[in-house]
């Protein structure tokens, strides 16, 4: 017990000096507590509430706009989130592919493409398409496809539905990121009639442009192959130029394309093709566009397979969402999505 003594004195002296200390800093009692200088209004910084956003506006944080705006003034400007130039959105060649169109971008065409053989004969096919820009680089084309060919008795011409054929495509990278933009095509073809067999096709789309954008190029490689019946085998390698006459009106310039196809038994006896003409596009407003194209058969062979003159003509009417200017969408994707 005695030896606790110091121990309880010591904690005694540690009581009565925090007690004191407490004592001596509290406000006597009935004062106030000295309160802190006031802070003057002026000198907080001003709250600066943001104007609303205009409509406009609004569609260029999401990527999108009208399509009577003029904020598109050549075809070499860069759209969209894939950062691709606008010759690029609206099919720029009939007989070559080239990219996506942005997403969001839909697209109706009406094609129409004469094709006369070595023999004279017309053969039409009529196809009607519907084109669904998708994201991530993708795209989604179906298409109805109708011939009128002169196959009756004494030539008598027979219209026909020939087939459904669905399309994909995807691109590797955003618009200048790879060289020459590839981009894979995988088409199936749906054959109306019972002697004639399904096909797939496979193609790899290349584009660019050249000279500070003066020059716009396609380039595809491809094979079709049909199922069945005589199991024909189709290779095609296309190339298209093209160049602006009147910005975001007018372009012009040449394709072509040669084809080689062989079917089961005769793969050593094929039908060459190479035709080649020129092209044109004209587009009377921003969702339309009128794609002309006359090709001249260069091969002298007599195969039916074997072309010696081909038209396309497409018309074409874009719906859905507009690729706004590149430089005023790259905000998070979180914004562009609400």
């Amino acid at each position: 017990m005695e030896k606790d003594l110091p121990m309880k004195a010591a904690w005694s002296r540690t009581a009565a000096f925090l007690f004191g200390t407490l004592f001596l800093l509290s406000p006597a009692r009935g004062q106030q507590p000295t309160p802190l200088p006031p802070v003057k209004v002026e000198d907080l910084p001003p709250v600066v509430v943001p104007a609303e956003l205009s409509r406009e506006q609004l569609q260029l944080r999401q990527g999108v706009i009208d399509w009577n705006s003029p904020l598109i003034t050549n075809d070499n400007q860069r759209v969209g989130t894939y950062n691709q130039p606008v010759w690029t959105t609206q099919r720029p060649f009939t007989t070559t592919r080239t990219y996506v169109i942005p997403e969001g971008t839909m697209d109706f065409e009406q094609w129409a493409r004469p094709t006369w053989g070595r023999t004279g004969k017309v053969d039409t096919r009529y196809l009607e398409e519907l084109t669904i820009g998708l994201p991530c680089r993708f795209q989604l084309d179906v298409y109805e496809r109708w011939d009128i060919s002169p196959a009756g008795e004494n030539d008598k011409e027979i219209w026909r539905h020939e087939g459904v054929q669905i399309e994909a495509r995807w691109a590797f990278a955003d618009w200048d990121v790879i060289p020459l933009n590839p981009t894979l095509y995988l088409e199936w073809i749906q054959r109306g009639h019972n002697d004639e067999s399904d096909k797939y096709e496979f193609k790899l789309l290349l584009g660019d442009d050249f000279f500070n954008g003066r020059l716009h190029y396609g380039c595809n490689f491809s094979i079709e192959k049909e199922l069945g019946q005589s199991k024909e085998v189709e290779l095609q390698f296309a190339q298209a130029f093209g160049t602006t006459i009147i910005e975001r009106k007018l372009m012009a310039g040449i394709e072509m394309y040669y084809q080689n196809n062989s079917f089961q038994g005769e793969r050593g006896t094929p039908a060459n093709t190479f035709v080649i003409g020129p092209s044109i596009q004209w587009r009377p407003t921003n969702r339309t566009f009128l794609d002309v194209v006359g090709l001249v058969g260069t091969t002298g062979s007599n195969s039916s397979e074997s072309v010696k003159g081909q038209m396309f003509i497409i018309f074409g009417y874009q719906f859905g969402k507009r690729a706004g200017p590149s430089n005023e969408i790259y905000a998070p994707a979180i914004a562009r999505s609400n």
